[in-house]
């Protein structure tokens, strides 16, 4: 017992050749073939027809926003306003309790002012107090300075994103540079290490009169 399956298979007219044929289909074809008087030869024409535009699936994707560029006041002014909703915000902190409200920063220029009469009690020992307090601040801010400064490799990591990282940037440079020689070994090293420092990509022809040396980046 066996079975036999025949497979039929459906051809699609395209829209392109719809209008030139008389049945829309491809029956008036034999061996490939079809004569002048199965075509409608009042379609064919001198100019172009284009396709139909056929709408995409999906939408595309909007564009990403690109980077809003300030000026260096501007950025003076952003600063400056996040400092202040930074001093708005501790200071209502403080209103509610949630804080200690900061000591006072007493000097020596300004110890009267602060301190009143407590400054007459014992001054050796108030400004023994007010030195070690000055003393402890200026720490503070040495080492507040010390834990945002970055390292080395973070300084070159950040360097390199900003020559090389840079969304603004959406055209590529091409130089084409011309060496009399470049035979010698030193010279191959120095292009190759300057090439790899750069980020660049090429190629190079040498030949015994002139090269050429292509690179992109």
């Amino acid at each position: 017992m066996y079975c036999r399956c025949i497979f039929t298979s459906i051809i699609v007219l395209p829209l392109r050749d719809v209008p030139l044929m008389p049945t829309g289909g491809y029956g008036d074809i034999v061996d490939g073939n079809i004569t002048d008087d199965k075509l409608k030869k009042e379609k064919i024409t001198i100019y172009v027809e284009h396709p139909r535009p056929i709408k995409p699936p999906a939408e595309p994707a909007p564009p990403p926003p690109q980077p809003l560029k300030l000026t260096k006041k501007e950025h003076k002014k952003l600063r400056t306003q996040r400092r202040l909703a930074r001093e708005k915000d501790r200071q209502e902190m403080i209103r509610q309790d949630l804080l200690e409200p900061l000591k006072p920063k007493v000097k020596m220029s300004n110890l009267m002012k602060v301190l009143g009469s407590e400054a007459t009690q014992d001054p050796t020992k108030l400004e023994m107090e007010i030195r070690v307090a000055a003393a402890e601040r200026e720490q503070a801010h040495v080492d507040r300075n010390l834990s945002r400064m970055l390292t080395p490799a973070e300084c070159r990591e950040k360097e390199e994103r900003k020559l090389f990282d840079d969304p603004s940037t959406l055209e590529t440079i091409v130089s084409v540079y011309k060496i009399n020689d470049l035979s010698h070994p030193n010279t191959h090293f120095k292009v190759d290490v300057n090439t790899q420092e750069n980020r660049l990509t090429g190629c190079a022809v040498v030949s015994e009169g002139i090269s050429v040396v292509v690179v992109e980046g």
